[in-house]
């Protein structure tokens, strides 16, 4: 860490730095070419018209599309791309703007988190290498894997949700780490040692205060983190509806019930307050929708879309209990390999297998800044698990727990990346109380005990205590194999454990079976990437699409640029010195995949799937005539909505389009018909003299049709 020292000696480049990195992760995985694609059917235009709709009718209450109310998700969704069509027009950037800010507020949100309470309080006031590495870790790590990625793109409520109750999770810890009750310090989140009057008394312990409080007290004003806290967690029952309270809520509980300070927590958190705060920003809307479209909103959002997709499986969503094994996997490569090894890691330190409820004074008396990760445990599988319970389960519902996932890994890999300086000589005796000498020491006069004492030191290593699992254990008391030298101070004997961790853990078996596996995993995605033409399905909408791929030479980059990072990979492990870079390797290899590969390939698909239907949405808002009626047949594109900015008839078949038209009558002699040129004939029995072509892009035709021809037509 020579590079390190010296770049101490200038402490705003860890400023700058910091800035340079968070700028181009967001910039490049969130906003660059963020609007250059045109939106995806099916589920993205429908958001994107609903919010629309909201612009040009004025109702900001009931969202509607294509003439039909909708009632999936809440409005806050609407809401924010409404605000953008207004600022930025109504376009692709301002629909997924909402989503893109929801990921830089979670990327943002981890570095700070990790920043203060990633590592161990040190023997120095500024936080140390490790807790800057370690918050450059997690926010790579939040950043780069193909969930976030890709929902931070898309036009959707998803990556809202999870920004806003990410962000509501880590102020929650932010509240419960520095609160006056609490052990940690406001400033840099280091929590001093407990005394031992506070240890007898069981009360939370205050910043060079003495003062106790009555257990029985109840704070009416929440701190800051806790504030934020109810804003955010609103924010995230107006994004997705209850879930963005239950999730949180489940999170907290399992948390504190763990610690052993519910009530405690309770009774600091200014629970009156911040409720009415989180239902004043709630209840209003909720409120006026019922009021305006009653029981047929209750059942449809609170019913169908809340109740029923948790106990039945809604719009075949169905998949066996195992499905979000595979869905975190794959979701969070390349660096989910490494999350069973921080998960059993910090298992293992926190005790949660052996845990007993009823014995939790380990963790009672552990700082509360240091609990970081324990925290992220039980929001993982508090995730996790309600959402395996589910019946209808969809990848989507894994994008919360990513935040938690990458804390782990990101203080699991802290350990490894980050070689500790030499401990400094200069102790401060407020970081820990001195180890009581030897009995045999106490006995002895002051010249023996000094003679015992070289005697001692010059057989006994300074490293003689067992390692503890993570950075963000690195403050915790541990078993000694000896009694250490009069007048060490913890936080001292702790700077000597672990001044090699880093590479004992690199060096462990569990860790080089896992870079085996992360090297064929990476492999086996490079031959995937090179086949991938072969493997993309028939699409309807693109019939040619696996050829045209193929001439475009984007898998052959994708392939070598996973086979390069596993080369590289299986280079690093043949050195175990050098194995912690590992995690890089994969971070730079996907930050590749994104510019060389996967950019191209999403313009690419755009162009040969989605900008046909749109280059036909712009010829039927120049050709249509007052009162002609849009069809559509064959597919159900609701970009065409969007698009044409015009209702939109989706019929399934000849039956259903003259049922339509006999249904509601219009003037106009003529219908507008979009579909595929092969449908004219075969679903229609229309003959080319019948109709007359308007343009034909890619796979779909349009036709004016004369509505007599179609209705004197015989059914079938």
């Amino acid at each position: 860490m020579q590079w390190w020292n010296r770049l101490r000696k200038h402490p705003k480049f860890h400023v700058y730095f910091s800035v340079l990195l968070l700028l181009t992760l967001c910039t490049v995985a969130f906003l660059w070419n963020l609007g250059s694609t045109g939106l995806v059917d099916e589920t993205e235009p429908l958001f994107a018209e609903a919010a629309r709709q909201m612009v040009v009718t004025g109702d900001w209450i009931t969202p509607y599309f294509n003439g039909e109310t909708r009632f999936d998700k809440p409005p806050l969704v609407y809401w924010l791309m409404a605000v953008g069509y207004q600022i930025f027009g109504t376009n692709e950037w301002a629909v997924r703007l909402p989503s893109a800010l929801g990921a830089i507020a979670l990327t943002l949100g981890c570095f700070w988190t990790l920043l203060y309470f990633g590592g161990s309080p040190s023997p120095e006031k500024e936080p140390k290498p490790r807790f800057w590495l370690t918050a450059w870790i997690g926010s790579a790590l939040v950043t780069l894997n193909p969930q976030t990625l890709i929902w931070a793109r898309t036009g959707v409520s998803d990556m809202l949700l999870s920004g806003c109750m990410g962000c509501a999770l880590l102020c929650f810890f932010w509240g419960y780490a520095s609160s006056v009750e609490g052990t940690g310090n406001r400033e840099q989140g280091i929590a001093p040692r407990p005394r031992a009057a506070d240890k007898a008394q069981g009360n939370a312990r205050q910043d060079g205060n003495r003062e106790k409080k009555k257990p029985g007290n109840i704070k009416l004003l929440p701190n800051k983190g806790y504030f934020a806290f109810y804003i955010l967690t609103a924010f995230a029952v107006l994004a997705k509806g209850p879930v963005g309270i239950v999730i949180p809520g489940l999170t907290i509980f399992i948390f504190l019930l763990c610690v052993g300070r519910f009530w405690q927590v309770v009774r600091e958190m200014g629970i009156f307050v911040g409720g009415a705060v989180f239902l004043v920003l709630t209840v209003p809307w909720y409120v006026l929708v019922i009021l305006r479209n009653g029981q047929t909103y209750i059942d449809s959002f609170f019913g169908y879309h809340n109740f029923e997709r948790f106990t039945g499986v809604v719009n075949g969503h169905g998949a066996p209990w195992f499905f979000y094994f595979g869905v975190v996997l794959v979701g969070c490569l390349p660096w989910s390999v490494y999350l069973p090894l921080a998960i059993a890691r910090s298992m293992r330190f926190y005790k949660i297998v052996r845990l007993r409820f009823w014995k939790r004074s380990r963790l009672r008396k552990q700082p509360r800044s240091e609990q970081l990760g324990l925290f992220a445990l039980c929001w993982f599988f508090s995730i996790f698990g309600f959402f395996t319970i589910a019946v209808t389960k969809l990848p989507s519902y894994t994008l919360p727990l990513i935040p938690a996932a990458a804390i782990l890994v990101a203080l699991y890999w802290s350990q490894i990346f980050t070689a500790i300086p030499k401990r400094p000589q200069r102790l401060i005796a407020r970081q820990g109380a001195a180890v009581r000498p030897r009995a045999a020491e106490r006995r002895a006069t002051p010249r023996r005990r000094q003679g015992a004492r070289e005697r001692a030191s010059s057989k006994r290593p300074a490293q003689a205590f067992e390692e503890t699992s993570n950075d963000a254990d690195l403050g915790t008391r541990t078993k000694t194999e000896g009694r250490g030298q009069k007048g060490q101070t913890d936080a001292d004997r702790e700077w000597d454990i672990h001044q090699d961790s880093g590479k004992k853990v690199a060096k462990e078996w569990g860790f080089l079976a896992t870079g085996i596996f992360n090297a064929l995993l990476l492999l086996v995605l490079a031959i995937v990437a090179f086949y991938s033409p072969n493997l993309i399905g028939y699409d309807p909408a693109a019939p040619n699409l696996g050829e045209l791929f193929r001439q475009t030479g984007l898998h052959l980059r994708g392939g070598i640029i996973w086979g390069m990072v596993s080369g590289a990979i299986a280079l690093l492990l043949l050195q175990p010195q050098i194995r912690r870079w590992i995690l890089l390797a994969n971070l730079l290899g996907f930050f590749a995949f994104i510019i060389f590969a996967l950019m191209p390939a999403s313009e690419f698909i755009d162009r040969e799937r989605q900008l046909p239907l749109r280059e036909l949405a712009a010829t039927i808002t120049q050709v249509q005539q007052p009162g002609e009626e849009i069809f559509m047949t064959g597919f159900k594109k609701p970009s065409l909505v969007f698009y044409t900015q015009r209702p939109v008839n989706f019929i399934g078949d000849k039956n259903s389009a003259i049922a339509r038209l006999q249904q509601e009558p219009t003037n106009a002699p003529t219908l507008l018909l979009l579909a595929q040129p092969t449908t004219f004939a075969n679903t229609f029995d229309l003959q080319p003299n019948q109709y007359e072509n308007l343009g034909q892009r890619g796979a779909y035709q349009l036709i004016r049709l004369d509505k007599q021809i179609l209705l004197n037509s015989p059914e079938q």
